[in-house]
């Protein structure tokens, strides 16, 4: 486990900072520094909270309450059973942090996964939609308040938007794809994170929000005139609104051949479900969606 030292040193070098730098920074002697760095002293409050600010992080993260020593190793495209366990252990700190009312420790404990240079895929895959699975799984089971349920979805919400600033945009522009979530649905949390994913593999995309009106998704196709239509649906019951949306696409004769790809936890006990709601194809992975829209538009 990391020790405040470690931790100290391991962000200074990260910033490329010297210890004489950050002593005269923090207002301590060079000798102070290479004492906590060495574990030899510990800082007051006070002074912890200026080392949070000075490397923008959280008191916690600087004392080692989160299992990141091995970010270095995530960075990657294929993760080891050990580095996602990790990764969703980070989920179940991040879910304890929003109960406690730690919101900004919980931003900062994902933005900082990200400055360290771990994938959004990992961290979208591995510790946010775990973190939303298991924050469902809680409250059908009664261990969480709708409050909750809401609080946790927002705060998501909120960290998808910040780590648009971390994902590299394709320069290649495919095809075009509108994402939406179904009629009815209570947030944008999967709509973001897939439109992320797209967007990195070159398609240019439109999102449309929450409730939209059947009349404007249709005015939206026309106008846009997407190669994909991606629907999100989270609730089984939902599940008759997306049938009917499908139903009415199709039935314009100048947008019925748009391809229309479903997902969501909605399809999870009933995978074929999406076959009898009448949609061209399924897929419960982020990755195997972007795979489905590029075959999709090859063959067209």
């Amino acid at each position: 486990m990391s020790t405040f030292g470690k931790r100290l040193k391991e962000m200074r070098k990260l910033q490329s900072v010297s210890q004489k730098e950050l002593a005269e920074a923090i207002g301590v002697g060079q000798t102070t520094i290479a004492n906590y760095e060495t574990d030899l002293r510990f800082p007051n409050q006070k002074r912890l909270n200026e080392f949070a600010d000075y490397f923008n992080v959280s008191v916690d993260y600087l004392l080692g309450r989160f299992p990141m020593d091995t970010l270095e190793q995530v960075t990657q495209v294929t993760l080891t059973p050990k580095e996602i366990a990790d990764l969703n252990r980070v989920a179940g700190q991040y879910i304890d942090l929003l109960r406690r009312g730690q919101r900004h420790d919980a931003k900062d404990l994902l933005l900082h996964m990200a400055r360290m240079g771990v994938s959004f895929t990992h961290i979208y895959e591995h510790v946010l939609t775990f973190a939303m699975h298991k924050t469902g799984y809680m409250w059908e089971t009664g261990q969480l308040g709708v409050d909750e349920e809401h609080y946790i979805s927002a705060i998501t919400e909120e960290i998808i938007s910040l780590m648009y600033g971390f994902i590299r945009r394709s320069q290649v522009t495919k095809g075009k794809a509108l994402i939406m979530p179904i009629h009815g649905e209570a947030h944008l949390i999967a709509s973001k994170m897939i439109r992320d994913y797209f967007e990195t593999d070159g398609w240019e995309t439109y999102s449309l929000g929450l409730n939209t009106p059947s009349a404007n998704v249709i005015r939206a196709i026309q106008h846009m005139k997407p190669d994909v239509l991606l629907l999100s649906i989270t609730m089984k019951g939902h599940l008759e609104a997306a049938k009917t949306l499908i139903q009415t696409i199709r039935s314009y004769p100048d947008i019925s051949n748009v391809k229309i790809m479903v997902g969501g936890q909605a399809f999870v006990s009933y995978p074929q479900a999406w076959k009898e709601i009448g949609a061209d194809g399924y897929t419960q992975d982020f990755n195997e969606s972007v795979t489905m829209a590029n075959g999709w538009l090859k063959r067209s």
